[in-house]
């Protein structure tokens, strides 16, 4: 039984460790994984916005709008240092 187990277990590890190697899944990996931390911080800041929108102080709402921006961009950065460290790697 043991034996009828192992071979499918070590074609599934043989096939991922050839599909690790290649150069195209990773850039799609690194490519997912940016996209993801650009749409989180598309979020979180998003959220902040609306509740900036909804201050009655101009100058809180200035401040939260601003905040929003820096974690665009923060996001945004992180993102492409994801891409790029694939990039280098290749």
């Amino acid at each position: 039984m043991k034996r009828v187990l192992f071979a499918p277990v070590a074609f599934a590890a043989v096939a991922a460790l050839s599909l690790s190697a290649c150069n195209k899944k990773s850039d799609d990996a690194a490519e997912s994984t940016a996209d993801a931390i650009e749409s989180y911080s598309d979020t979180v800041a998003d959220s902040m916005d609306t509740k900036a929108d909804n201050m009655t102080n101009e100058a809180s709402e200035a401040v939260l709008h601003d905040k929003a921006d820096a974690v665009r961009d923060q996001g945004k950065h992180k993102a492409d240092e994801v891409e790029d460290s694939v990039k280098k790697s290749n």
